[in-house]
């Protein structure tokens, strides 16, 4: 890895340690044992650096998810298998993650939500018509309105503020919610194969 690359890695692992506020420059410079000079000289300020960081976790995520969605399973399993993916990027990030990015890095934050709308919400709507197409899912809902709801939830459920989930695991909350959107739309065949998950 070059200079940059390391200095995003590090201010990642620190991030999601301490949170983004929690990481100050100094810190990632003491992690490194560089002057912040030396990261002055790579970003132009934190802001900058949290950008690239938000950048290579959607970057590495979309990965992920891109092999998910490659694979040949079933709409049912194909949402599964997604929360489990995301739930082990979730059980990484300190739970103030988010609510920084919202709070202090705004146009960070506005970054991630304009991927979602991109790519995010069209994930969710392919799953459901395709769950729809393949007889899993229930024809008499609405594609467009459920998800929005499905995607915008999923986000606002880790906003510590927003929700205070005390001692609830990341797991927990993937599954409650999961469990919840899919029992919403799910027919009979749909519940058969839901029935089928281990978790």
């Amino acid at each position: 890895m070059n200079l940059k690359e390391t200095i995003t890695a590090t201010a990642r692992n620190l991030f999601m340690k301490c949170g983004v506020r929690g990481a100050s420059m100094d810190d990632i410079s003491k992690e490194l044992s560089v002057s912040k000079k030396t990261l002055y000289t790579e970003f132009e300020d934190k802001n900058s650096l949290v950008e690239s960081v938000v950048i290579g976790e959607l970057q590495r995520i979309d990965s992920v998810i891109d092999d998910i969605l490659e694979s040949e399973v079933n709409p049912v399993q194909q949402v599964f298998n997604i929360s489990k993916a995301m739930i082990e990027t979730r059980k990484q990030e300190n739970p103030s993650f988010m609510h920084d990015l919202r709070k202090y890095h705004p146009s960070v934050f506005d970054k991630l939500m304009t991927h979602r709308d991109h790519r995010s919400y069209k994930i969710v709507e392919n799953n459901l018509r395709s769950g729809q197409e393949q007889g899993f899912y229930r024809l008499d809902f609405d594609v467009e309105i459920i998800s929005h709801i499905y995607i915008n939830t999923c986000y606002e459920l880790f906003n510590p503020i927003e929700y205070p989930m005390g001692n609830k695991s990341v797991e927990e909350l993937y599954k409650q919610h999961l469990t919840y959107h899919l029992k919403g739309i799910l027919n009979t065949k749909g519940l058969e194969e839901f029935n089928k998950i281990i978790w």
